[in-house]
């Protein structure tokens, strides 16, 4: 069974952040970091969501491994995790995808929009694909 710290390690590492890249955007210090991944101190709770959420999984993750409902475990909507499986697209990519997805909505009202799960995913990916890959 894997711990806090080393849930928050492997996630870093999956998206390809440093432990300097991680602090930065959470605003906290490497030795911190570093003393949580490797079990040594103790976070938080608003440090530990700060993280959660730079991470783009939730707390519930991050504490005991298990998402909260709704949402895959890389807290992404699970229509966009089968796309990116479809399509074979990092979680990167998939996360930078979901991250338009949300600038989408917030120029949309409620009304317009119909959810995560029923978002046209490869309409999105072939508008914006030029910009993610090298």
């Amino acid at each position: 069974m894997t711990s806090l710290g080393q849930r928050i390690r492997q996630m870093r590492k999956h998206l390809e952040l440093t432990q300097e890249e991680l602090c930065i955007k959470v605003g906290i210090s490497k030795g911190f970091l570093s003393d949580v991944e490797n079990g040594k101190r103790n976070i938080s709770s608003a440090n530990l969501l700060d993280i959660a959420k730079v991470l783009g999984v939730s707390c519930d993750y991050l504490l005991i491994g298990e998402e909260g409902q709704g949402v895959g475990q890389e807290g992404l909507p699970a229509s966009l995790l089968a796309f990116g499986e479809a399509q074979k697209l990092s979680l990167k990519t998939l996360k930078a995808l979901h991250g338009m997805y949300q600038q989408v909505l917030a120029f949309r009202s409620e009304e317009e929009g119909s959810g995560a799960e029923h978002f046209d995913w490869e309409s999105l990916y072939q508008g914006v694909r030029g910009h993610l890959e090298p």
